[in-house]
């Protein structure tokens, strides 16, 4: 999909997307992790699965 005439906030440490992106129609939800890899030469942003933000989240709790 492509979205045009959406403003985004980028700083080194954030991204804000802008007000009128409904992000449940993406299944983006508060708390997910995304992860920068490389596709085919180009940078993109990837949600990281469930299972291993899980895990991530218990090793930050020390229960891993």
């Amino acid at each position: 999909m492509i979205y045009l005439d959406y403003v985004w906030d980028l700083s080194s440490n954030t991204i804000i997307p802008d007000v009128e992106l409904d992000t449940n129609k993406l299944a983006w939800k508060k708390g997910d992790y995304w992860q920068m890899v490389e596709h085919n030469g180009q940078l993109i942003l990837k949600k990281v699965d469930p299972v291993t933000q899980f895990l991530l989240e218990g090793n930050d709790r020390g229960c891993g």
